[in-house]
């Protein structure tokens, strides 16, 4: 009997080894390598569409901050630059972006005294911009004129005498800024920060 169960157990253990080795394959090949293929499943609700290209310029607004250097100020250690804030926006006609703003910069007497007498610097100008939005496939450029009409006046008073040199004129600053918020552009006696509004 105790023989009996011995071959039985012998005869399970050998079944199961042979299903191991033969049942499971059914080729003598190698595996390859399979692709899957998808089942197709219905999908609910609204699918996404990709993002079309956004146009940066369409109803963009902001403003340029525009620092001018004013006088010989620095010469007596005085603040030497009037700032001022150009809004502007843009505004699309028949395809184009055009850009329009305007503002003004006023520095206010400013008075340095010392032992030999004061100097005094005043500075106001209107400025306007003008020019075009470029768009691009991502942001835009911002093309513009800044025309700033200006008058300036320097008073020295010293041991009784008064000197004045007064100054106005025109300048026209022409430069492209990125439509990025803090994009600059200076040159000699000015500069000039973007803006954006959200």
């Amino acid at each position: 009997m105790r023989n009996l169960r011995k071959f039985g157990k012998i005869l399970v253990i050998l079944s199961l080894t042979s299903l191991l080795f033969f049942g499971c394959r059914s080729s003598t090949e190698p595996f390859t390598d399979t692709v899957a293929t998808p089942t197709p499943t219905e999908i609910t609700g609204v699918l996404l569409q990709p993002d079309e290209a956004i146009n940066r310029c369409d109803g963009l607004t902001g403003s340029l901050e525009i620092q001018i250097l004013v006088g010989p100020s620095e010469v007596v250690g005085m603040e030497p630059v009037a700032v001022g804030d150009i809004p502007f926006s843009v505004v699309a006609h028949e395809g184009d972006y055009f850009i329009e703003g305007s503002g003004s910069v006023n520095f206010d007497d400013q008075v340095f005294e010392a032992d030999w007498g004061t100097y005094t610097v005043s500075f106001s100008a209107d400025n306007e911009i003008s020019g075009r939005c470029e768009p691009l496939d991502q942001g835009a450029i911002l093309h513009m004129n800044v025309t700033m009409d200006g008058e300036q006046m320097v008073t020295v008073i010293t041991e009784g005498f008064q000197m004045d040199y007064p100054w106005s004129g025109r300048q026209e600053i022409t430069t492209s800024f990125p439509a990025e918020e803090g994009a600059t552009q200076s040159g000699e006696g000015w500069r000039l920060v973007l803006y954006l509004a959200p």
